[in-house]
């Protein structure tokens, strides 16, 4: 009976004993799961640093070309606005039955400009006096040279309402030079710069600032009809090669 009996109290004290671990197993792992919840709830400093490395290589490889890509559509842009503006006031001067000849006949840039304010919207009339473009500019690839457009004589100049420039330059003759080919074959009145943002920079040919020829038949950019103005060097060619690209690759 006695025997019994310890053998009964050792049986309870053994399955206590077991409900006893499994107890301190049990709040062990649910403790140790609640560390390690809490600890995955947020980020280490080793890893956020690893992160915001990443983030900055990818930034810095990305951004630039973005940047340069919007750059390059707003001249896309510009140069097809100023071949636009060019192109209608020559068909409103058809309108009126007056020819490239006669106003370029008269080998006065002042003149010239005056008559092209009839059918621009100019907000400010230089003349051939100075303020309507940088006072600083280049040419594409050879910045230490200027080609001073706000101070080279023969030229008149003025300020359009969206904040183009634009100058008209008159060559002596009359509408018979040669530049190229077909509408640039005996037919080239005279030059016409455009800085497409005006005053701010770069003011640089063949990246804001772009040339065009007036002929008896509209305005074509130089660069176009086999004329042999460059997009390398000087940049006086960049406007024909982009509207012909329809891009910027240079």
């Amino acid at each position: 009976m006695f025997r019994n009996l310890f053998n009964g109290i050792l049986l309870l004290k053994t399955q206590a004993g077991q409900t006893l671990k499994q107890v301190q197993g049990d709040d062990f792992i649910n403790d140790s799961n609640s560390a390690y919840s809490h600890k995955k709830a947020g980020f280490t400093l080793a890893e956020v640093l690893v992160t915001l490395a990443i983030i900055g290589v990818v930034a810095a490889l990305t951004i630039p070309n973005l940047i340069q890509n919007t750059q390059n559509t707003g001249t896309i842009a510009g140069v097809k606005k100023a071949q636009s503006i060019l192109s209608q006031a020559y068909t409103s001067f058809v309108a009126d039955d007056t020819t490239m000849d006669e106003i370029f006949s008269v080998d006065d840039e002042v003149n010239i400009l005056n008559q092209f304010a009839t059918k621009l919207k100019i907000i400010k009339n230089c003349g051939a006096g100075t303020g309507c473009f940088s006072a600083t500019d280049s040419y594409l690839n050879l910045p230490a040279f200027s080609f001073g457009m706000e101070v080279r004589a023969g030229w008149a100049k003025a300020i359009l309402a969206d904040g183009m420039s634009i100058g008209f330059f008159d060559y002596p003759g009359g509408c018979t030079l040669s530049q190229g080919t077909g509408a640039l074959l005996n037919s080239v009145c005279g030059e016409i710069i455009v800085d497409i943002n005006g005053l701010k920079k770069p003011n640089k040919i063949g990246r804001d600032m772009f040339a065009f020829y007036a002929t008896k038949t509209g305005f074509f950019p130089l660069g176009s009809n086999n004329n042999a103005a460059d997009c390398v060097v000087m940049g006086f060619g960049c406007a024909g090669k982009i509207l012909k690209e329809n891009a910027v690759n240079y």
